[in-house]
């Protein structure tokens, strides 16, 4: 989404816990990138989350189907449908429930049960200070954990089992997940202590230190309230030896554990086709997308969408073939003055519509609407035809010249049976009268 998704801070006090109340900030930014557009059928793509904390917990994509890892912030992403993805991320609060857990204020904010020694220590004993060294010759001289110069606790361990050496009660929300951590160096090296965590009573995990002094190691775990409203943290040293078992600790954190979730949508487009199909007449042609085509067929043409995207239009077109056809006539002559135009042989593709004969200077004598016509005299005549193929009409038209025989026909006129004939020529055509012999 093009939004990001704040929990904003907010402040929630329970009551009865004197000046340590629980204070929510759960203010960081979450966004699972920006929604894509990807075209048919789909493809890989990349999902560009952003948080703005620096520790996180957990982070997790789901669904995983298709997720090159989806407990990375940018994973790639193999979509053929559309998708939608929830990025979930789980990190601690910035706020600290742990009152004084970098000992910046002392010797105060906790309880113990070895005995406070300032500066001098022996087993059972503990100590705030910003150098072990001042507390045993034989310690370390290390820097405290948070800044390398400020307070940390020094402990020489007891030999007493069971013995806790911090204990505090801070408020919690029922059900509601939180971050524990400590830091453990040894200061000493020499049976390096090993240090449990317990809530209200129940172990939660452990550390041991290293032979390594002022080597700072993590303790972490993840601890959910169920119904408490408070929780004792504690902490013991399980090292019961005597002889070194000499440690410090330092940043003692209990925060809540903020969800932070949002949403990106990766939409594959439908896959664009159109059919059109499309009627012309012969000799014409259909222009779809800057393409022509004049044949009959089917046809593809391939065009690009306004997001990028190929789509297709498949084309199908039918022609339509009309053909006018008129048989050789007789010719018009002294002889014939009626012929016969026969058109009947003209076809289209759905066969022929209608006929209409028309003339320039003949005749026509019978229905002009029918295949045939007789005529009469010399002259032109035009048929035209049509057929019809969908929501097209198309036509055809053919003439002829029927020309006109005005060649007179020759006679014989004789003056008596022994005299020579004299031969005359008369046009009986145009008197109207038959050729005969006179």
């Amino acid at each position: 989404m093009f939004f990001s998704l704040v929990l904003l801070s907010s402040f929630f006090l329970l009551p009865d816990f004197g000046p340590n109340p629980i204070l929510l900030s759960c203010n960081e930014t979450i966004n699972a990138g920006p929604d894509q557009l990807l075209c048919h059928p789909g493809g890989s793509t990349g999902l560009n989350g952003f948080f703005s904390g620096n520790e996180i917990s957990s982070l997790e994509w789901t669904p995983a189907s298709g997720l090159s890892d989806p407990m990375i912030l940018n994973p790639a992403a193999s979509v053929s449908q559309t998708t939608t993805y929830t990025l979930t991320i789980k990190a601690p609060s910035g706020n600290n429930l742990v009152v004084n857990g970098n000992f910046e204020a002392g010797n105060s904010g906790f309880t113990s049960n070895y005995w406070y020694g300032n500066p001098g220590l022996s087993p059972g004993g503990y100590s705030i200070q910003p150098n072990p060294l001042a507390c045993n010759p034989g310690f370390s001289q290390c820097g405290d954990h948070t800044t390398g110069s400020g307070n940390m606790m020094v402990i020489d361990g007891s030999t007493t089992p069971g013995i806790t050496f911090f204990c505090q009660t801070v408020p919690v929300i029922p059900n509601t997940e939180y971050y524990f951590e400590f830091y453990v160096t040894s200061v000493y090296p020499v049976s390096p202590a090993n240090v449990q965590a317990t809530f209200n009573g129940t172990p939660i995990g452990s550390v041991s230190a290293t032979g390594n002094t002022c080597e700072w190691i993590q303790f972490s775990a993840v601890w959910n309230s169920g119904g408490a409203s408070s929780v004792t943290i504690c902490l013991e040293d399980l090292n019961i030896i005597g002889g070194g078992n000499d440690f410090a600790i330092d940043d003692v954190f209990l925060r809540e554990i903020c969800k932070y979730t949002d949403e990106v949508t990766i939409t594959v487009l439908d896959e664009i086709t159109e059919q059109q199909d499309v009627e012309i007449c012969f000799g014409e042609s259909v222009n779809v997308a800057g393409q022509s085509f004049n044949n009959e067929g089917d046809y593809e043409v391939v065009l690009q969408s306004f997001q990028g995207c190929d789509s297709t239009i498949m084309v199908h077109v039918d022609v339509a073939v009309i053909e006018a056809f008129i048989e050789d006539p007789l010719t018009l002559n002294c002889y014939l003055d009626e012929t016969e135009l026969d058109g009947s042989l003209s076809n289209g593709t759905n066969g022929i519509d209608f006929y209409k004969w028309t003339t320039s200077g003949g005749n026509i004598l019978t229905d002009p609407g029918q295949p045939s016509i007789s005529i009469s005299g010399g002259g032109s005549y035009q048929l035209l035809v049509s057929t019809s193929l969908g929501g097209i009409i198309c036509y055809d038209s053919i003439f002829v010249t029927i020309p006109l025989d005005t060649v007179s026909p020759v006679g014989q006129y004789c003056g008596s049976t022994f005299s020579p004939c004299r031969i005359r020529h008369f046009n009986w055509l145009l008197m109207g009268f038959p050729a005969q012999r006179i």
